[in-house]
């Protein structure tokens, strides 16, 4: 199963990540312990920049073995600190643009009720999504510029939204 952590800060890596998480799935009683926690995660952060405002983010994905370890890692790292920054922790869910109903209304007359404006505009645009490798982090992006020119074709992993 996978577990989306939303928000991370600028300065965490993969490993960091890894061990976050790692030590929420871990039994609590050092009796129990034992070295399997980190072969039992697999994460992946991920740099979104949206393009319209430059604003960048980061998120994380781990991949836990079991349904019982996200479960654990889901109840005991929502709401945590890693790095001196409150993490939003919640099952990750797969969404496709094709599948999103909301894109099929924008050829219809536009509405002037809040709520109908608000069910078309909750998507952003122009979303450049990164996936960041072993020990990457945002220093290592600061002096090469944006990943990928709208120009050029997008690498392997980046996706333009």
């Amino acid at each position: 199963m996978e577990v989306f952590i939303r928000r991370l800060p600028e300065s965490v890596t993969r490993l960091d990540l890894i061990h976050f998480v790692s030590n929420a799935i871990r039994p609590r009683w050092k009796i129990f312990r034992s070295g399997a926690g980190l072969s039992a995660v697999n994460c992946e952060i991920y740099k979104f920049t949206n393009e319209d405002t430059g604003v960048v983010e980061f998120h994380g994905i781990a991949r836990l073995k079991s349904e019982r370890d996200a479960v654990d890692a889901i109840e005991r790292l929502d709401g945590a600190f890693l790095k001196g920054k409150f993490m939003e922790v919640r099952r990750f869910i797969h969404r496709s643009s094709a599948g999103d109903r909301r894109r099929g209304s924008r050829t219809a007359q536009p509405s002037t009720s809040y709520r109908d404006r608000r069910r078309e505009n909750r998507r952003r645009g122009h979303l450049v999504i990164e996936e960041l490798h072993a020990g990457a982090t945002r220093a290592n992006f600061l002096n090469q510029g944006p990943a990928s020119k709208p120009d050029q074709p997008a690498s392997r992993n980046t996706l333009r939204v």
